[in-house]
């Protein structure tokens, strides 16, 4: 099936590579499917509405960034997600990047987790967190950098 994108023109894509978001994306109710696509060589994902090319997120593993980053997924999230076990998810977080690259935060306290298996998705918004939606990655990846 082809694909316009917002950041790579026209793609060709699987239907097995669709991730099914019953709720949608909190603000964007009516985008139910998407596909996470790889940004170049890099920590970062887009996150593609197969509905509109312009609704497009750029993700990134969480755990990349944030090595302590936790949460609980509520047993009631777990269902919505048919999880079995574990590692049936993936964990994703927004990112918002600014021109100033330094500036570039992430969502740590609405995760977008996925059960990979049952391609299944949803942004789940933590309540009882002391995690930000604007959490400065770039002393992370400063800090990546300067290793080795």
């Amino acid at each position: 099936m082809k694909l316009q994108t917002k950041y790579f023109g026209e793609l060709e894509i699987q239907e097995w590579e669709i991730v099914e978001f019953p709720l949608g994306i909190p603000g964007f109710n009516e985008h139910k499917q998407f596909v996470i696509l790889p940004f170049e060589n890099s920590f970062f994902y887009i996150l593609q509405s197969t509905k509109e090319a312009e609704i497009a997120f750029i993700i990134a593993d969480p755990f990349t960034f944030f090595p302590d980053y936790e949460f609980i997924l509520e047993k009631e999230e777990q269902e919505k997600l048919q999880v079995q076990k574990a590692e049936d998810i993936a964990v994703f977080v927004i990112l918002t990047v600014e021109s100033n690259i330094q500036n570039t935060t992430a969502n740590l306290k609405a995760p977008v987790v996925i059960n990979h298996n049952k391609k299944i998705g949803k942004q789940i918004i933590l309540n009882k967190t002391e995690y930000k939606t604007k959490e400065r990655i770039y002393k992370v990846i400063s800090s990546i950098g300067q290793e080795g």
